[in-house]
């Protein structure tokens, strides 16, 4: 039984990244052992789906942030950030890093509220500068790797990605 239901739709919001490389495996074991409830999912910006639940349209929401106002919320996972590069970039075989190597770099970012954006935010003001520079704005987390690749500037993204 979940949330009451031994049969029928548990409808479940999450954001393209979650939804894509996180809940597919969870999806798969919650269908193993609730054969009788479909699974609806929904992606979206996590403030898209925050205000579905809100309006009773998703029964729950994978975010990789917690929910605010009347929204319960749990922590499911601990999540890394990494920065990525290009292969020939001279961090590239580093495993670590200071904040301070990441000065002169310009960064590939999500929209913003995403976790590139808030990623490199977060390093920027660990910078002498205090804002880590963005060089260009991108709408998946695809185009910002694609970016990267191309070598027009680092990225922040979680590191099981």
């Amino acid at each position: 039984m979940f949330l009451g239901l031994d049969q029928g739709r548990v409808r479940v919001g999450a954001s393209e990244t979650f939804g894509l490389y996180r809940l597919p495996r969870v999806i798969r074991t919650f269908a193993e052992s609730h054969p009788a409830i479909d699974v609806e999912l929904a992606l979206g910006p996590h403030d898209v789906s925050g205000s579905a639940l809100d309006r009773g349209e998703l029964d729950l929401v994978y975010s990789e942030r917690q929910g605010t106002g009347a929204i319960a919320s749990r922590q499911v996972d601990e999540a890394e950030l990494v920065v990525i590069v290009t292969r020939d970039h001279p961090l590239a075989l580093q495993q670590r890093a200071p904040a301070s190597a990441f000065e002169a770099e310009c960064f590939i970012v999500e929209s913003p509220g995403s976790i590139s954006a808030a990623g490199a935010a977060w390093l920027g003001a660990s910078l002498p500068v205090g804002t880590a520079a963005v060089a260009m704005e991108v709408d998946s987390l695809e185009a910002l790797k694609q970016m990267v690749r191309a070598g027009l500037g680092a990225g922040v993204t979680l590191a099981w990605l």
